[in-house]
Order: C-alpha cells, then structure tokens, then sequence
C-alpha cells in the first residue's frame, strides 16, 4: 500500500484498508485446477490394460500400473485429507473449512478430485484471510521458519518426486541406462552375425 499525500488539511480524512484476497484465491484455483489436472493426466498413464478398443488392441497407459506414479497420487490424496497443526486460535485445519472438497459432496463423488466451493472460499477469506495464510505455512515452534502447513507439508512431499536426485529423475536415468545397454547388446549382436 503506498499513500500520495497533495496538500494539508484541516479536514478529517477517513482512510480505509480492506484486503485483497482475490490474489490468494486465484492461487488456490490454480493450485485446484493444477492438482486435478494431475490427476487425471495419472488416470491416462498408468491405466492397466483393462479397457479392449473394438480393433482388439488393448487400451492403455504409457506407464501401466507404474508404482511410482501411483504412490504419488496415494501421497497426494492423503496430503488433501489431512489436518494439519496451526495456531492454537485457529480452526482452520482441513481443506474442507475453506471450501476446497474432496470426495463426496453435494455435487456427487468427486472421485479424489478437489472442488472449490467459491461462496464459502470468499466468505472464509473475507473473515480469516490470516488463518487461512497459517493453515497453508505456518510457524510452529517461532524460529521464524515456515515448519508446517498444508502447503509446506505438500512441498516436501514432492520434492522426493521432483528433486533432481528424487524418484521420477532416478527412473528416468535408469530407463535411459536400459536402453542404452540395450543398444549396445544390439550392436554387439548385429556385429558378431555380419
């Protein structure tokens, strides 16, 4: 907030500061809208091959039943259901009390899909913008170190599969050293028959 003062008065000025939360809940749709989005992307790549086209091929994922992908979905689920520990004043300590649902709802089963209920988000940030802040990171021992929270728990947790050391980067060089051994064997093969 910056304040341009043009002259002096003698006259009262009233000054009115409100928040502006449609910035966080911009952040909190695309985080929605992201999570989702990953969810269904995973539906489409570790699909077994359940599913037979008409042709007879079977219909399935690039990665199929890959348990990596699946852990990462579980962890995902289970980091969206938990409480997480806030300030003793708080009450905000699921998702669900800021309007973000999970799993059945009034609107049907959401089948591990969010799904933002944009009057209670609203109403929520209009009244605790501040605890909603805490539930996402939070303080908890005051070292001044974010420690806890929705989104600082779920940070960590990706960054196991994200990191350049973590779990998709360890398939991904150990897929490329397979085929990479393969195309040597190969070449050997190839040779030792001309």
């Amino acid at each position: 907030m910056s304040l341009t003062f043009k002259k002096v008065t003698d006259k009262e000025v009233n000054l009115t500061v409100n928040n502006n939360t449609k910035l966080v809940k911009e952040k909190i749709n695309s985080f929605v809208k992201a999570y989702n989005d990953l969810l269904k992307f995973s539906e489409n790549v570790i699909k077994p091959a359940l599913d037979v086209q008409e042709n007879g091929d079977e219909k399935k994922g690039i990665l199929p039943l890959n348990s990596s992908v699946a852990n990462l979905i579980h962890g995902l689920r289970i980091h969206t259901s938990n409480a997480y520990p806030t300030a003793k004043n708080n009450s905000i300590k699921i998702l669900r009390m800021i309007g973000i649902d999970q799993g059945s709802t009034s609107y049907g089963d959401l089948n591990g899909y969010l799904l933002v209920e944009e009057k209670k988000l609203d109403e929520v940030l209009s009244k605790k913008r501040n605890l909603v802040g805490q539930f996402f990171a939070f303080d908890s021992n005051n070292d001044r170190r974010l420690d806890t929270g929705f989104a600082f728990k779920m940070a960590q947790f990706l960054r196991t599969y994200t990191h350049y050391r973590g779990v998709f980067q360890t398939q991904i060089k150990g897929r490329y050293n397979e085929i990479r051994r393969l195309e040597n064997t190969a070449y050997r093969i190839k040779k030792s028959t001309d």
